[in-house]
């Protein structure tokens, strides 16, 4: 029973359906998101927006839309859909993986292997010799546009290994995208840092909680009164 429950639900978070209807809501929410000012409600622009479209500011204070992409909502959908990728990229390995290892098999098969184990026969007339039936299967295999190979009289019809791979490869790229951008999201900051004329903050992390407004106002006073002077001289 719990591994039934446990196959239908893993079933549905790899579904494309899923996927397809999460693309969808993250593009119209980021759709929307885009169409309003992004900030805090204490935000200048978002306050003029407000004031602007009154009506419109209920629905939009009620979703979030002003911080549409810190939202709880945004950011459930983008793991949901992170979470789908990982499955859904998990599965497409396991096959990729099934599907190289059988290419492999094929590029090493020789007439013995072929004899022995084969999932097709098709039987020739007995007028035709071994290598009248290779030219055969060759041109019939050229007319379909299947490139094919003599080796050890077997022709070969076998794809690369790599082409096996452009789905998982796809999905991987997509989930680090995911990842990164939630990364973005989770870890970013924003605010304003107070610089006087004339003052240099070097760029590290406590830069700008090390500074107290005694140092700007001193600071700014020093550049006013650097200022006052220079007036000064140039007058006299």
């Amino acid at each position: 029973m719990i591994g039934t429950a446990w196959r239908r639900l893993v079933r549905f978070l790899s579904s494309a359906v899923l996927a397809t209807s999460l693309l969808a809501i993250v593009g119209a929410w980021s759709m929307l998101g885009s169409l309003v000012p992004q900030g805090a409600a204490s935000a200048t622009a978002v306050k003029t927006w407000a004031l602007a479209n009154p009506i419109l500011e209920v629905l939009v204070g009620a979703l979030g839309l002003h911080q549409a992409f810190a939202s709880p909502l945004f950011l459930a959908c983008i793991a949901l859909l992170g979470l789908s990728t990982a499955l859904c990229a998990w599965q497409r390995t396991k096959v990729a993986i099934g599907k190289a290892r059988t290419l492999r098999q094929a590029v090493l098969s020789d007439r013995a292997s072929l004899t022995q184990s084969h999932d097709l026969e098709i039987v020739c007339d007995a007028a035709i010799t071994g290598p009248e039936a290779l030219n055969i299967a060759s041109e019939t295999f050229a007319h379909l546009g299947i490139k094919t190979k003599h080796r050890d009289d077997v022709v070969m019809a076998v794809s690369p290994a790599w082409t096996v791979w452009g789905s998982p490869v796809f999905h991987w790229a997509l989930l680090a995208l995911i990842l990164v951008l939630m990364g973005g999201n989770l870890f970013r900051s924003q605010g304003l840092m107070g610089v006087a004329v004339g003052q240099t903050k070097p760029d590290v992390p406590s830069s700008p909680t090390g500074t107290s407004a005694r140092d700007l106002c001193t600071t700014w006073a020093a550049s006013s009164g650097r200022s006052a002077s220079t007036r000064s001289s140039r007058t006299t």
